[in-house]
């Protein structure tokens, strides 16, 4: 994989991969692929995103953890004590932000954290970040056959999707080979806006 990117001062920036999905784990095979897909995330140097939350996202924190890789958490919660209060972890992140935005404004949050978005599985709270994702143009991933909405996200995508929209949609099955596709094109993105 190419280097990435320098910041504006010359220095190597890292880039950023967000994993969004249901804080409820559907399945223990789906909770793996979270995992798995953390756990690649990490492995190419990449810092991970998540919404600091259980279920899938906490999945792959653990996955990204597993072989030394970053993690940042945004949270909805005001403090720490708020944060432990609704139940959240606090484990496998090297930082959590307490946003006390609630959840629908830490989801604007992780999408603009992150250069790239997976999403696995998913509910409301997912779509939403979705939808922000889709709307600021971002490069997202989407793990087909994990439940929610991403099982019907190509279908949607037929009737919803917008004819000036710049985001890029990536499906694949295979947590590897997404992550990999998504970095691809955030550094292709990173390199015609002249930042690589």
């Amino acid at each position: 994989m190419s280097p990435d990117p320098p910041a504006v001062d010359g220095t190597s920036m890292k880039l950023t991969i967000g994993v969004m999905g249901a804080s409820a784990v559907a399945t223990a095979e789906i909770e793996r692929l979270a995992f798995e897909s953390g756990k690649w995330i990490a492995k190419t140097g990449a810092v991970l995103i998540t919404g600091a939350t259980t279920g899938l996202p906490f999945a792959a924190a653990r996955g990204a953890k597993s072989v030394g890789g970053e993690v940042i958490g945004f949270s909805p919660a005001a403090n720490w004590p708020q944060h432990q209060q609704m139940g959240y972890p606090i484990d496998f992140h090297d930082l959590i932000i307490c946003t006390g935005l609630s959840s629908p404004g830490r989801n604007l949050l992780n999408v603009r954290a992150s250069h790239g978005l997976l999403f696995i599985g998913g509910s409301m709270g997912a779509l939403n970040e979705f939808t922000i994702a889709y709307e600021e143009n971002k490069v997202i991933g989407i793990l087909k056959g994990t439940g929610g909405f991403c099982n019907y996200l190509q279908d949607w995508m037929l009737h919803l999707a917008k004819p000036l929209n710049h985001a890029i949609l990536i499906h694949h099955e295979d947590p590897k080979t997404l992550v990999e596709k998504v970095l691809e094109a955030v550094r292709t993105r990173s390199a015609e806006l002249g930042i690589s």
